[in-house]
This record gives C-alpha cells, structure tokens and sequence, in this order.
C-alpha cells in the first residue's frame, strides 16, 4: 500500500539473521518503485516515524547527549526519552521552485533513562535544553539524509499535496 501512495516515500524494516536469529537492524527506505535506496538505524528510525502525522504510538528515543555541559565520558552520555504525545506544526511553501517545510514539533515526553549524573530536581531547564538541543541536531541529518537521497519517507509530500496541488502534481 505505502508503495502506491505518492505522497511519501516507502518504508520497511530492515532484517538481519544474527547467531540464527532474524532481528530488526533498521529501517529500508525505498524509492517509489520499490528499489533499495538507503537505511535507518535503529536510532534514527523513531526520528523518523516522530515526524510522520499519521503516526501516534508512544515513541522511544535515546540520544547521545554532545553537550559540553556533562562531564562523562562518552559513553555516559546517554538519555532515552519515551515521547507520549507530539503536536505539529507543518507550513509549506515553494521558493524556486523546490518545496519548503518548517516544521513545528513540541514533543511531550517521559525521562526513561539517564546515564550521566544531573540533580534533575535542580536543572531540569537545563536538561530539557540539552535534549532538544541534541534532538534538533538529530533530526537535522536525519532531514538531510532523506535530502541527499531523494526521497521522503516521513511524508512531507502530503502536505505538498494539499497545500500546493498544482506544483506537487508536477514534482
């Protein structure tokens, strides 16, 4: 079905036989004719489907957290969310003829995990800052990933669609 809409771009899970087992690996995204074009990882994977309007399943995301402001060593700097509702704010233009998106996400979200010491009580701006700061860097190479491939697999082309039909039809 998701290979017959125009609209976005088709995705399925990626597998991999590991010790004889299948497991998930990531996420295949798929040019409209079903060809292979390139992969989600495992992280990248609820970034994308956080951007997808028609998705609305809680969402869990762990970030690296880049930040100057922890100390740790990198592998202790860890923080998984679980983001429980997502309102989106999605307007569209075409400048040049390319289609043009700002996206408004306000994400409400669960702390599951934090792997680096942070007196949350005390900073929680702090933490919020440095979780949306990190997201926002996030979901920039995830944008120009599907950029660089040409394809758009969290459905930006329906808002393309209704917003500018003629242009759309054309693209």
């Amino acid at each position: 079905a998701q290979q017959l809409d125009t609209r976005f771009s088709p995705i399925i899970p990626q597998l991999k036989v590991i010790k004889g087992e299948p497991k998930i690996t990531g996420l295949a995204l798929l040019s409209h004719a079903g060809i292979y074009v390139t992969s989600l990882t495992l992280s990248e994977g609820p970034l994308a489907l956080s951007l997808q309007k028609f998705f609305t399943e809680k969402i869990p995301i762990s970030l690296y957290i880049s930040s100057n402001k922890i100390q740790e060593s990198k592998e202790f700097r860890r923080v998984s969310i679980a983001i429980k509702q997502i309102k989106r704010k999605v307007k569209t233009k075409v400048v040049n003829g390319h289609f043009q998106f700002d996206i408004q996400l306000t994400l409400y979200a669960d702390l599951v995990e934090r792997m680096f010491f942070l007196d949350v009580e005390k900073h929680a701006k702090l933490l919020k800052e440095m979780i949306e700061e990190q997201l926002n860097a996030e979901y920039m190479r995830l944008i120009q990933k599907t950029q660089k491939n040409q394809i758009d697999p969290m459905g930006f082309g329906v808002y393309a669609r209704a917003k500018h039909y003629d242009k759309w039809k054309k693209v």
